[in-house]
């Protein structure tokens, strides 16, 4: 990667909020979505970690016993 590519990436990277001409109402709902978005992966993501752990956890018990 040339460093014009790179450059390019730095300089235009941003979300361009203001120019979206999007209102105040739009703007939190949009944010609010993203929140309940974040949350409810976060969640379903820490639950299957605990049954990933859970199983290891079972077939290390029967290995042992």
């Amino acid at each position: 990667m040339g460093i014009e590519a790179m450059f390019k990436d730095c300089q235009s990277g941003g979300y361009n909020l203001e120019g979206a001409k999007a209102n105040e109402t739009r703007l939190n709902n949009l944010i609010l979505l993203i929140a309940i978005s974040y949350t409810i992966s976060s969640f379903k993501g820490g639950k299957s970690k605990i049954k990933v752990f859970k199983n290891i956890y079972k077939e290390g018990m029967k290995e042992a016993g």
